[in-house]
């Protein structure tokens, strides 16, 4: 009977070990849902697709800048693979002007990017090197300023041709299909953190920001540009 008593109180004690416990833990996987954050820079080039080359043509304002956003995604390892969906949106400001003849400017400005796209990874442990690849979304302004009419003998911004002083603008929606990759780490089975860059070509958009107040009318701008951006994310794993 003692011995019974004995045997069954080492059992216990030994089910309630740490290396058992540990044992019993979530085998090591990337499968799940994630939440996180992310800061990024990034370059986008304007292009006036068919017109000439500047002076002839309009400037071409090549935009740079920082952004802050977030993503949300799922992860799922099958078969040696990581096979994932993510959506982001990122808040920041590129932005650039430009002077088209002696007082006019044009400036270009994209504060909005978002994305949608499936990952596929290949898990080594805890570093997960993987290719990405869906659709890039961003909101950029076109800007043209007339400050001061008298200053310009000639063309949009000239007193003589009844041009008054004007601040016009429009926004548009851009589209394109981005790819790019990257490397996640997991420095637990929590948190992770992650390098990614980002290639788009964004679709054309006919920009008119006319009438001016003297109710002349700007002629119409068809604009494309590409954008490519570089991230850094931690993320937050359930």
């Amino acid at each position: 009977m003692v011995a019974s008593v004995c045997v069954a109180a080492a059992c216990a004690a030994l089910a309630g070990s740490p290396a058992l416990a540990q044992g019993r833990e979530r085998p090591f996987s990337w499968t799940g849902f994630y939440i996180g954050f992310h800061g990024a820079y990034a370059w986008a080039d304007m292009e006036f697709p068919g017109a000439p080359p500047h002076p002839a043509g309009p400037p071409r304002n090549n935009l740079e800048g920082g952004f802050l956003g977030g993503q949300v995604g799922y992860n799922m390892q099958v078969s040696g693979v990581v096979l994932g969906v993510e959506a982001d949106l990122s808040k920041g400001n590129l932005n650039q002007t430009a002077r088209d003849g002696n007082a006019i400017t044009q400036t270009d400005t994209i504060d909005w990017i978002g994305t949608v796209r499936g990952r596929i990874g290949l898990p080594l442990g805890p570093v997960m090197p993987y290719a990405t690849a869906g659709l890039m979304w961003d909101r950029a302004t076109r800007q043209q300023q007339c400050p001061d009419p008298a200053a310009i003998p000639f063309g949009h911004c000239n007193t003589a041709n009844g041009f008054a002083p004007y601040n016009l603008s429009e926004d548009k929606t851009h589209t394109g299909f981005v790819w790019g990759g990257g490397v996640e780490y997991q420095v637990s089975r929590f948190v992770s953190f992650k390098v990614e860059g980002l290639f788009s070509a964004m679709s054309k958009e006919t920009y008119t920001l006319g009438p001016t107040p003297s109710g002349k009318m700007l002629p119409a701008s068809v604009i494309e540009h590409d954008i490519a951006t570089v991230k850094v994310g931690a993320n937050v794993r359930f």
